[in-house]
């Protein structure tokens, strides 16, 4: 990475993996707060737990 285009690239990918993330975990504590349990099974198969 000899560029400025480059390390701008790297730095604006980083900031938006982290925001993703801090949106996927904010999501997933409002499904807790409501009650709602994902959990991932064996088989790779996503279901979905209402309580």
């Amino acid at each position: 990475m000899n560029s400025w285009g480059g390390i701008s690239f790297l730095l604006v990918a980083c900031a938006c993996l982290l925001v993703g993330v801090q949106l996927m975990s904010e999501y997933r504590e409002e499904e807790l707060r409501r009650g709602i349990q994902r959990r991932c099974q064996v088989d790779g198969g996503w279901r979905f737990y209402y309580h």
